[in-house]
């Protein structure tokens, strides 16, 4: 008991010396003071809760604060036993803690949130120089940033000098809306204990068209739902269980058995054909639609060989993306007869999903499970096609020039969810991708270092950053993927400007290529420094458009429905192999 009392006091002891550095005597610190005000009426907002987070303005990352490194157990089962050298060790059993001299520095403690005042007054004081985000949260109302003028997005970076005051800042929250219905299955039963979703177009990091999850719920013994503190917006309403594994029972032995086919308001299985609702702050918005008892159905087919010979045994699992983009794998009971190589693997929710029969290669097909059994699937085990490669730098001869060899190769389905690629370069450049299922793909070379781009990359006669790859059931893909980079590249840097031509801090700004935008690898981005600077690197030579909005939600630019709106006001640019361009350009506002 005193050694663990002797912890806990030099915990806390470890936690003041690990914290916010006193500044040096007579040191100014800094102010910041504003009001909160509702958007609707421009009413004060009493008991808003205000913070204030350190920023890295070089990243525009939060800064780590202390808690937030390693920890560690004392004389606890699986400890790892320290080593020489080590802050921490143990002599037969007692714990030698560290000298505080010792310790690591630490970046400050978080600054402690205020709460706005009845005129929605609020003031951080005793802050030191740096760059700062603000955050404002009240129940009933959108999570809101300084400056941010559409949800999600981010806000304005404060940089406060040392003893500086900024004052005057106005905040007006947005009021959430509500979205609530009735769900009845296809016989006009109530549909009790369905699950509810809102779903908002979105974009990942490849521009694929996903969805966000603006808000879940399930229904209730009366076949009703309601999602609150609603973000305003245009969302998409789904009810019913999504592709994947089948869910559990619920935990109460009286709720509802019944499972529901996944389906959109107003009642259809196809997003293409569903409607969206618009979400008003302040506002309810009603959505009652029917959704089908969900059915489960079975996959069948049969492996062998090349001889024609049924393996031994199988395993079966089913790949799949979730509606907001997620990925998953999972296996459910099969029946497998080695003498005949037929399977069975029974309760499948309806879906789309790649099938993979692993034994000692693995095969894959992509299946769609609408309304009826998936029968007479079959693969051939070690028929997967393999496609070799090649890496090298241009005007580097044999050798490649360290840095190439982080770059890959990805084959990415045209019309399927199938992307396979190398995880590895040996040290000459070349590369190997085994086990490709037939399909159409396009090649796309990732990961590559600023240092380089993809100048070429050609299979015999096929140019493969124009062309697709068609793979063949029991065909080899004939040749070598030979991939030229070259270090030529150029750099782009200047500063986003706002309406009366000052610098930006926290703006992305995003080159564009005029041909090929669904080559989304092609475009480059970065975000401006505190001075409101940006430097994009590792750019190939071509025709672009450089854009920057004020406000631009996580990866908005792929959506070609904005780029077509903002073409007129993107900066032409045309970049030459080892160019150095400055270019400043004013920002795009778009209403909230």
């Amino acid at each position: 008991m005193k050694l663990f009392a002797a912890v806990i006091s030099f915990s806390l002891f470890m936690l003041l010396a690990m914290g916010q550095a006193p500044l040096p005597p007579g040191s100014p610190t800094g102010r910041i003071e504003g009001a909160v005000y509702r958007s609707d009426s421009n009413e004060p907002l009493r008991g808003a809760r205000v913070t204030l987070t350190r920023i890295n303005a070089s990243t525009g990352n939060a800064l780590n604060v202390v808690g937030s490194g390693t920890s560690f157990s004392i004389n606890s089962p699986g400890s790892p036993t320290p080593t020489p050298g080590s802050n921490l060790s143990s002599r037969g059993g007692a714990v030698i803690l560290p000298n505080p001299s010792q310790a690591p520095p630490s970046d400050p403690l978080p600054i402690p949130p205020v709460v706005t005042d009845t005129q929605g007054r609020f003031v951080l004081a005793e802050l030191e120089p740096g760059a700062y985000r603000l955050t404002i949260a009240s129940n009933g109302y959108v999570r809101q940033e300084y400056g941010q003028r559409i949800f999600p997005g981010q806000g304005t970076l404060l940089n406060l000098a040392a003893g500086q005051t900024i004052r005057d800042l106005v905040v007006h929250l947005t009021q959430t809306g509500n979205v609530s219905g009735r769900i009845t299955d296809s016989s006009g039963q109530l549909a009790v204990g369905v699950p509810v979703q809102l779903l908002k177009v979105a974009y990942n990091a490849i521009g694929q068209k996903t969805f966000q999850d603006g808000g879940t719920t399930r229904t209730n013994d009366r076949g009703e739902y309601r999602i609150y503190w609603v973000t305003p917006g245009r969302y998409y309403v789904a009810a019913g269980t999504p592709p994947g594994p089948v869910t559990a029972p619920p935990s109460n032995p009286n709720d509802s058995q019944d499972r529901y086919s996944f389906t959109y308001f107003p009642g259809v299985a196809d997003s293409t054909r569903a409607s969206t609702i618009d979400v008003q702050s302040g506002s309810d918005a009603a959505a009652d639609f029917s959704v089908p008892l969900q059915q489960l159905f079975h996959v069948r087919g049969k492996v062998v060989d090349s001889t024609g010979r049924a393996p031994n045994s199988i395993s079966v699992s089913f790949a799949f993306q979730s509606i907001t983009g997620q990925s998953g794998a999972f296996s459910i009971g099969q029946s497998y007869d080695s003498t005949t190589g037929n399977f069975d693997v029974p309760n499948l929710t309806p879906g789309s999903y790649i099938v993979q029969i692993a034994t000692t290669t693995v095969e894959r097909a992509t299946i769609e499970v609408v309304n009826a059994n998936v029968e007479n699937l079959s693969f051939v085990l070690g028929t997967g096609a393999v496609l070799t490669g090649h890496i090298r730098v241009d005007g580097s001869g044999n050798s490649l020039r360290p840095g190439a060899d982080r770059a890959r190769l990805q084959l990415r389905g045209i019309d399927v969810g199938l992307t396979v690629g190398n995880n590895t370069v040996e040290s000459d450049g070349s590369f190997r991708i085994e086990s490709i299922s037939p399909a159409d793909y396009r090649a796309v070379v990732t990961n590559i270092p600023v240092e380089f781009y993809a100048k070429e990359v050609r299979l015999g006669g096929l140019d493969l950053m124009n062309q697709t790859i068609h793979v063949a059931s029991d065909a080899p893909i004939n040749g070598t993927v030979d991939i030229l980079l070259s270090p030529n590249v150029s750099q782009l840097d200047g500063a986003v400007l706002d309406d009366r031509g000052l610098p930006i801090p926290g703006i992305l700004a995003v080159l564009v290529p005029d041909r090929n935008r669904d080559h989304t690898e092609l475009f480059k981005t970065a975000t401006t420094d505190q001075t409101g600077h940006y430097s994009i690197r590792g750019i190939p030579p071509g025709d672009y458009k450089l854009f920057a909005w004020e406000t631009l939600e996580s990866f908005g630019y792929f959506d070609p429905e904005l780029l077509k709106q903002s073409d007129s006001q993107g900066k032409a640019i045309h970049i030459s192999d080892s160019s150095k361009l400055n270019q400043d350009i004013h920002t795009i506002r778009q209403a909230p």
